[in-house]
Parts: structure tokens; sequence; C-alpha cells
């Protein structure tokens, strides 16, 4: 858990990396139109890496929540 300003703990939940997961599923794409001019091979190797993170987190979370 992370603890915010607040002092309150703030746990993601399966449902929070789920709307995450999501939301990157846009946003990359808005990544690579916003940078076509430069966009390169290792550009692709982050965002798929970034996607790869995000799908393991999801998946230890079904795993763990409780």
């Amino acid at each position: 858990m992370k603890v915010i300003k607040n002092g309150k703990k703030n746990k993601m939940t399966k449902q929070m990396m789920e709307e995450i997961l999501e939301n990157w599923n846009s946003w990359k794409h808005d990544i690579y139109e916003s940078n076509r001019s430069v966009w390169n091979v290792r550009d692709d190797s982050q965002i798929d890496m970034i996607e790869t993170i995000l799908k393991e987190k999801l998946e230890w979370l079904e795993r763990n929540e409780k």
C-alpha cells in the first residue's frame, strides 16, 4: 500500500488496475500519434514493456486480492 499526502492508505484494486489497463490501450495510440514523426522500434519496445508490466500487476491482483 502507498501512503498518500493526507495520511490515508491507497490500495490498488483489481477494478482500478483494469481501468488503468483499459485507459492505457487508448493512451498508447495517442502517444504514438503525437510522436509519429520520431517514433522508432525502441519506442515500440517501451510501449510493449509498459503494457506487460500493467498486465502482470493485474494478474498479481487477481491472484492476491481478497
